[in-house]
């Protein structure tokens, strides 16, 4: 699932921004990040090739316990199922995770990982502040919004991950918010936006983009589409980037 979420986000990006360049400078860069993860636990440089085969076979089981839970949700899916999805035996599966919910709770600091990745990617990447903040959310709507959206089970897996992973989230949540305060920051020092002229930091600016995009996913309820999610999203950064341009 990882390799395919991340291919999607670069063509989404790419197609956003209809630029050629940062799309290919995207696929570079999580060409060389996508061993981040892993890396905060291995080396890959001096591994051997049964420990690559322990991380491949995680990343496996990872993939597979997505399908299993989008395909009948958390209280449905078992250690049974999710093993013969990813081809192992149960005892197998047994030797990663202890429980469900454990396997859960990696699959949830999996995809927000995903998520930090993408938007660190962002930080890295030259352009005007709009084209910036729509890569930004368009990473958070293909790594997280489109996966949800994607199953019936959406509303209940993010419940649980609410209940079971919430400190995950308020992580992921925290590191969003500073990749996104750094990105007004760098408009401000290039003269691209005046936010103390509205009385405003950085940090302050942030938190009411983020309430913005909370309001727009809100509103939008259970109906709401990927689709339309990236309009509202769209129309919002356009008309709050056009208020903190200079004049």
């Amino acid at each position: 699932m990882a390799d395919t979420r991340v291919d999607r986000l670069i063509t989404l990006v790419a197609k956003l921004v209809k630029s050629v360049q940062l799309g290919q400078y995207l696929s570079n860069v999580f060409t060389q990040r996508k061993l981040t993860y892993w890396s905060r636990f291995v080396n890959f440089d001096t591994m051997g090739s049964v420990a690559k085969r322990k991380v491949d076979r995680h990343e496996s089981i990872i993939s597979a316990a997505v399908r299993c839970f989008a395909r009948h949700g958390y209280r449905r899916t078992s250690m049974d199922e999710v093993a013969g999805e990813a081809g192992i035996s149960r005892a197998a599966l047994y030797l990663y995770f202890d429980n469900k919910e454990a396997l859960f709770r990696s699959l949830c600091e999996d995809i927000h990982d995903k998520l930090i990745v993408a938007a660190e990617t962002v930080i890295e990447c030259s352009g005007p502040l709009e084209t910036r903040l729509s890569a930004l959310f368009e990473a958070k709507a293909s790594v997280v919004f489109d996966l949800l959206a994607s199953t019936e089970h959406g509303c209940d897996l993010l419940d649980e991950n609410n209940r079971r992973c919430g400190d995950v989230s308020a992580a992921c949540q925290i590191r969003f918010h500073t990749v996104l305060v750094q990105l007004l920051k760098d408009a401000e020092n290039a003269g691209e936006i005046e936010l103390d002229e509205r009385g405003l930091t950085p940090t302050q600016a942030a938190d009411l983009i983020l309430s913005a995009v909370e309001g727009i996913e809100t509103f939008g309820g259970p109906d709401l589409s990927p689709e339309q999610y990236r309009i509202n999203v769209a129309h919002m950064l356009q008309i709050l980037v056009s208020g903190l341009s200079q004049r």
